[in-house]
C-alpha cells in the first residue's frame, strides 16, 4: 500500500547506534520490485492460491474433475516440499503453517467426499514431511493430515473407499506426530 513501510530495521542492543536509514534505502530499493500486481516470482502464495483455485474449480459439481484437482495437488507438493527445507528468515510474512494451510484447507473441505483427493492431499503432506526437519513444521503437517483424515471420515460414504485415505494418513502419522 502506498505510504506504508516496506522494511524494518532494529538494533540488537540499546548500546548500538540506531540503524542508518539512508544507508539502508539503496539495498532495500534494490531488493523490492513494486508493480501493478503480484507475480509468481515475487509471491509464492499467489501461485499456490492459483493452484488451489484450479483444484476447487475442478471439484465443483459443474465440472466434477477430481483428476485435475489431484494434478494441482501434485504441483502444490513441489512447492510445499521446497518450502519445507527453506531457511528461516524473520520477516513480516506468512509462516510455513500458513503455506500448509493454504495448500490444504480449501481443497480438503471441497474434496473431502472424494477419497482420491483426500489421499492426494495426504501424499502431498507426506512428501513435504520428507523435506522437513523442524519439529514445529512436522507438527504443522501432521495437524493438516489429521484434518484431512477427519473430514474424509465424515464425508466419504463407503467405508471401503476410506482404506486408501487411512493408509496414507497412517504413513504420515506413524511416528506419533
Amino acid at each position: 500500500m502506498a505510504g506504508r513501510p516496506i522494511a524494518y530495521a532494529w538494533r540488537t542492543s540499546l548500546e548500538q547506534p540506531p540503524p542508518d536509514s539512508t544507508a539502508l534505502a539503496g539495498p532495500i530499493q534494490d531488493a523490492v520490485v513494486i508493480g501493478y500486481q503480484r507475480t509468481l516470482q515475487q509471491d509464492v502464495r499467489f501461485g499456490m492460491r492459483q493452484l488451489v483455485d484450479i483444484a476447487l474449480r475442478a471439484l465443483s459439481p459443474a465440472v466434477n474433475d477430481p483428476y485435475t484437482a489431484i494434478q494441482a495437488i501434485h504441483r502444490l507438493t513441489v512447492l510445499l516440499c521446497a518450502l519445507g527445507r527453506a531457511s528461516r528468515v524473520i520477516v513480516h510474512a506468512p509462516a510455513f503453517a500458513d503455506y500448509a494451510e493454504l495448500a490444504c484447507s480449501l481443497i480438503r473441505r471441497y474434496g473431502a467426499a472424494e477419497p482420491t483427493v483426500s489421499a492426494a492431499l495426504l501424499s502431498m503432506l507426506r512428501d513435504a514431511q520428507a523435506f522437513v526437519s523442524d519439529p514445529d513444521r512436522i507438527q504443522v503437517l501432521a495437524s493438516q493430515a489429521r484434518l484431512v483424515l477427519s473430514d474424509a471420515e465424515h464425508l466419504t460414504q463407503q467405508p471401503a473407499d476410506l482404506l486408501q485415505v487411512r493408509d496414507q494418513a497412517a504413513l504420515l502419522l506413524a511416528d506419533g506426530t
